[in-house]
């Protein structure tokens, strides 16, 4: 994997951990996800130890 290909990689995991936590992504400067709340369910947080253990 190529330098390019790395940063493909870790912006678009970045993005997608800050979609799953809109109050982190606001606080980064992100505003896309204002509206909406992280999913704080035991089904929310099984979802993140999923993905978690996937990377």
């Amino acid at each position: 994997m190529d330098q390019t290909d790395f940063q493909k990689a870790a912006r678009a995991m970045m993005f997608e951990a800050l979609r799953r936590d809109p109050i982190s992504a606001t606080w980064a400067g992100l505003h896309d996800h204002d509206a909406e709340v992280p999913d704080l369910s035991a089904g929310g947080f099984a979802e993140n130890e999923r993905r978690a253990r996937e990377n």
